[in-house]
């Protein structure tokens, strides 16, 4: 084994470069797939929690919706009811849209 170490020469400065290069390019490469990775786990968490945030809302709209019908329906006939709330939420639908796109016009 003393033979050996005898007979290795020791790395010219030419191949430490080299070897650094390749090393700290490997680094780099595997620290990005990280990122990648840990990005699209978070993604895909937010994108859950989006949903469930949506359809929970789209819940609560209804449940709204429909107090309002059987509340207005003790004054009104229970069909004029249900069309004065949904003609109420058809107008807040139209002004939010009409809102967004206002919006979007000033930011471009």
């Amino acid at each position: 084994m003393e033979t050996m170490r005898r007979n290795r020469r020791p790395p010219t400065f030419r191949e430490l470069l080299v070897d650094l290069g390749q090393d700290v390019s490997a680094l780099l490469h595997d620290e990005i797939d990280l990122v990648k990775k840990e990005t699209r786990r978070e993604l895909r968490t937010s994108l859950l929690v989006v949903g469930v945030a949506v359809v929970l809302g789209i819940a609560a709209v209804l449940t709204l919706c429909a107090a309002a019908v059987l509340a207005l329906g003790r004054v009104l006939d229970p069909a004029w009811a249900a069309l004065a709330v949904g003609g109420i939420v058809a107008v807040m639908a139209v002004g939010f849209t009409v809102a967004v796109g206002a919006s979007k016009e000033r930011t471009q």
